[in-house]
């Protein structure tokens, strides 16, 4: 009859319905689960890409003013060696000028030093600039009170300014030797110890 091969025909064609129907709507949403999931890893790759360039620039950034720092600090330090070793007043006035600060308060005052992420390395630097700058005023200072025309009072000021000097000369040096270290450490260089009894060229 007509509906006999007809039947078989039909149960085939729902059984493959309601199997393939699942397995391809099973499918379906497998490959729109995968592709958001790679979308993701993708995004968070991305984002792993971005933070690490960041990194390198804020350290590429701070590698080079610590390296100005650096080489600002090691003539401040060579300046109170000098002085130290010899203990000359005519070098005083070497002091005044040149004990620099430049470096450190422009970079102070342009907002540079926010690329310097360790506060404790910034401590120990500013404390350095600190006795730096108390060294500088305090050798303007003597020549000031030690012009021609000074007074006797003045010249009871100088001695007392000379003391203040010899006796903060080694403390200066001490704390520019420390930030040096630390710099030096930061910057993944070795450090050379500065030596103030070293030979230096007048």
């Amino acid at each position: 009859m007509f509906w006999e091969p007809f039947w078989p025909q039909l149960a085939a064609t729902i059984i493959g319905v309601l199997i393939g129907f699942p397995i391809t709507i099973f499918a379906t949403f497998l490959g729109a689960g995968l592709g958001v999931y790679g979308a993701l890893l993708l995004n968070r790759h991305q984002e792993k890409q971005q933070r690490l360039k960041e990194l390198r620039e804020v350290r590429e950034r701070e590698g080079k003013i610590l390296k100005l720092l650096q080489q600002e600090l090691l003539m401040s330090f060579g300046q109170l060696a000098r002085y130290h070793r010899k203990q000359d007043i005519k070098r005083l006035i070497t002091l005044s000028v040149f004990l620099k600060t430049e470096i450190w308060g422009a970079f102070s005052n342009g907002g540079d030093l926010q690329w310097i992420k360790d506060p404790d390395l910034l401590r120990d630097i500013a404390e350095a600039y600190n006795f730096i700058r108390m060294m500088r005023e305090l050798s303007n200072r003597y020549i000031e009170l030690t012009r021609v025309d000074s007074t006797v009072l003045e010249a009871q000021a100088a001695d007392q300014v000379i003391e203040l000097l010899n006796r903060g000369v080694y403390e200066s040096m001490f704390e520019i030797e420390t930030a040096l270290k630390v710099i030096a450490k930061a910057r993944g260089v070795p450090f050379e110890k500065q030596e103030e009894d070293e030979e230096i060229n007048d």
